[in-house]
């Protein structure tokens, strides 16, 4: 229910694209058939990093070394869906678009899947 609450207020849409369709020349096309699409969470960038949340508001507090942190509701991620490291993630509404490579992925919780990202753009 929080995370519905957080989700509610604070996402936004980023676009995902699995590194074998974002240039990174370590993967085959072939190996890798999931396609580029539209996703919906809380985006958190470290410059921006305040002390709302916390463990006990089920919102972590703290992104850690990474530039970024994009927690996505785990009832909202397409069933064949899975995140890898060297995926990207575009912030297509926010200023100059950044972009970020997933650096690895968190799915221990049970409401939420955290991307950990760190940004090339």
């Amino acid at each position: 229910m929080m995370a519905n609450t957080v989700d509610r207020h604070f996402s936004e849409e980023v676009v995902f694209t699995p590194k074998a369709l974002s240039g990174n020349l370590h993967v085959a096309p072939s190996v890798d058939d999931r396609s580029e699409q539209p996703l919906v969470g809380v985006l958190r960038i470290k410059s921006e990093q305040t002390d709302t949340g916390g463990t006990r508001r089920n919102f972590r507090s703290e992104i850690g070394s990474d530039d970024a942190q994009f927690a996505i509701d785990r009832t909202i991620i397409p069933a064949d869906l899975k995140f890898v490291k060297g995926d990207r993630i575009t912030c297509s509404g926010r200023p100059s678009e950044p972009v970020f490579e997933i650096r690895s992925v968190d799915y221990g919780n049970i409401n939420r899947v955290y991307l950990n990202l760190t940004a090339i753009s």
